[in-house]
Parts: C-alpha cells; sequence; structure tokens
C-alpha cells in the first residue's frame, strides 16, 4: 500500500526527478488533462467535476504521504 501511495502522491515519480520535481509535476499534470481532454471531450461541466474529484483524491492521498515521507 505504501508503494501504491508514493506511485499516487508523485504522480508515477515524476516528484523525484532531481532538480525541478515541481515542475514536472506539473508538466504531467498538464499533459494529464491534455489527454482527458483530447480523448473524453468532456463538457465544461464534466470538466469541473472532472478537477474537484482529482482534488478530493489529492487530499485524501497528500494526508497518507505525509506519514509516509514525514
Amino acid at each position: 500500500m505504501t508503494n501504491f501511495i508514493k506511485l499516487i502522491s508523485t504522480f508515477f515519480y515524476s516528484g523525484y526527478v532531481p532538480k525541478i520535481p515541481g515542475t514536472f509535476g506539473t508538466l504531467s499534470g498538464a499533459i494529464f488533462y491534455y489527454f482527458i481532454i483530447l480523448f473524453f471531450e468532456p463538457s465544461s461541466m464534466q470538466l469541473v467535476w472532472i478537477t474537484l474529484s482529482i482534488i478530493f483524491i489529492s487530499i485524501i492521498f497528500s494526508h497518507y504521504s505525509v506519514e509516509i515521507f514525514n
């Protein structure tokens, strides 16, 4: 379970890039959103719900990752 939490909280380990981990995490998130819009073509309201769902999941995983990474 610990490895799964690390995988999600670092967005597939993009947060472990040595020099600029935050930039690569943001770039990975932007690419993720690009593919959601490209393949699923959500409406504006669906995109709002997708964004809120991702924020909610991030809050939950950040709680557990604080305990793991201390």
